[in-house]
């Protein structure tokens, strides 16, 4: 039996399966009746994003910055060179008209225009760093384990931000919580703001009889719920006063039918992430920046390939390398052995040291697992691979379409500003803490508990030393 479900402007296809196997999967979601506005030939490679020192610049929007210092209880975000460290964040929401019963545009996501990063060098100088630009989770793929259906979240549907509701704002750890407001009506009171404790961020002994040194780490958090018919998806950037950038998004659901018998209804859920690596220093433009970066894989592989003696190396190679040896656009796979992870190094900026290193920030996958099997070729390559580089794309540009723009042959990579795509999935094994009921299958007695798909950008040689470390 085929149901149409109607939501809000949404229409929905689901077929229920009674008793006949091989009618399809039930849904998690309504189908939208309409797919997304076409996209713009005008989306091309090139540069894109604001310039400028703190608080300068182009803005997405006057009111869309967030400023926080380290330790936040005595932050002044007028003077952030008076913390320890701080952040300067400016953020947006995209297609932000997108709302219950009209939404114009493909989804809508929290997006991440810039972020600048302030910390001390070993002169107790501060000193600024432009991490990134453009960060965005620009795809949300749903693939069901039979198979069919499969959901693009972001691309394919036109879901919205939702309303931020105070009460879900967690407790005042280290400073409280807050909804942001934006002069921009359509992206007013859509954002959280936390800031929390975030552990030990180190411990040094003194001696043998203690008690140890160490200081709590920090975190601001900007987060917003993405409204995706039964789903939630909580986006969420983590932003740490040592200079690490953690984001990660988190599915939640009330199930549309009950716990299936025969695992029908289990799936993964694709987070694809990208943005614009920078690397420069906002306030002088000679130091560092999008076309003076190098792009390269980093592996832990044997010695002695072949020979299993325990003995290992660090191996550091162009991404993709051409003909010539050069970093290309392209893709690469994570491989759980080798702790794979890819590197954006600048070719000119350097810290404090003698001698100095250069500065470089690593994503490092923090993973269930790969998303693999799907048939090979452009339509799903933007799922089977993890990591992508490409030239800086312009305009709209859509995770599920990133191997078009890796181009043919593979473009040089180096000189140029690129674009980092990496994808981050967990996979969704239904079970009795997801549904409700005597029999632990009720789909209206109960929820699917949170789970997240993560990343993380971290600081290499940026500090001259441990960052926020004293004897």
């Amino acid at each position: 039996m085929i149901r149409l479900i109607r939501r809000g402007n949404k229409a929905g296809i689901f077929a229920l399966l009674l008793g006949v196997a091989g009618l399809g999967l039930l849904s998690h979601r309504a189908l939208q009746a309409v797919g997304p506005p076409s996209r713009s030939s005008a989306v091309a490679l090139g540069v894109r994003g604001g310039g400028g020192g703190p608080g300068k610049g182009e803005r997405p929007d006057a009111g869309n910055i967030v400023r926080q210092g380290f330790p936040a209880r005595a932050a002044d975000p007028k003077d952030l060179t008076k913390s320890d460290s701080a952040w300067e964040i400016e953020w947006e929401i995209t297609n932000p008209a997108n709302r219950p019963g009209f939404s114009p545009a493909s989804s809508s996501v929290l997006k991440i225009t810039s972020a600048k990063f302030m910390y001390k060098d070993k002169t107790g100088k501060a000193r600024w760093i432009t991490v990134l630009r453009n960060l965005e989770l620009g795809e949300l793929f749903v693939p069901y384990d039979p198979g069919n259906p499969q959901y693009k979240d972001v691309a394919g549907q036109r879901f919205w931000i939702t309303v931020a509701d105070p009460k879900l704002l967690g407790p005042a750890c280290v400073a409280p919580g807050e909804v942001l407001r934006s002069s921009n009506k359509l992206m007013d009171k859509k954002v959280f703001k936390e800031v929390h404790d975030d552990g030990l961020r180190w411990l040094a002994d003194t001696s043998a009889k203690g008690p140890d040194k160490g200081r709590r780490g920090e975190k601001l958090i900007l987060w917003s719920i993405f409204y995706g018919a039964n789903y939630r998806y909580l986006i969420e950037y983590g932003f740490s006063d040592d200079g690490v950038i953690t984001p990660r998004v988190g599915a939640t659901a009330r199930n549309h039918l009950p716990r299936r018998a025969d695992e029908g209804d289990v799936h993964l859920h694709v987070a694809g992430w990208m943005f614009d690596p920078d690397l420069g220093d906002p306030a002088n433009p000679a130091i560092g920046g999008p076309e003076q970066n190098e792009v390269s894989l980093v592996r832990r592989v044997p010695r002695n390939p072949g020979v299993a003696n325990g003995q290992y190396r660090v191996s550091v190679t162009p991404f993709n390398p051409g003909p010539g040896g050069q970093a290309t656009s392209g893709s690469a796979q994570w491989v759980a052995e080798e702790f794979t992870t890819l590197r954006i190094q600048s070719l000119t900026r350097k810290n404090g040291t003698a001698p100095a290193y250069p500065t470089a920030y690593d994503l490092i996958p923090i993973r269930f697992g790969s998303a693999r099997g799907f048939p090979p070729g452009r339509t799903f390559d933007f799922a089977n691979k993890d990591f992508w580089v490409t030239n800086r794309v312009v305009g709209a540009p859509r995770f599920v379409n990133v191997p078009d723009y890796v181009g043919t042959p593979a473009r040089p990579l180096g000189g140029k500003p690129v674009t980092v795509w990496h994808s981050a999935a967990l996979w969704h094994v239904p079970r009795t803490e997801d549904f409700g009921g005597p029999d632990g299958r009720s789909n209206t007695q109960g929820v699917a508990l949170t789970a997240w798909a993560s990343f993380m950008l971290r600081p290499r040689n940026l500090h001259d030393g441990t960052p926020l470390y004293s004897r």
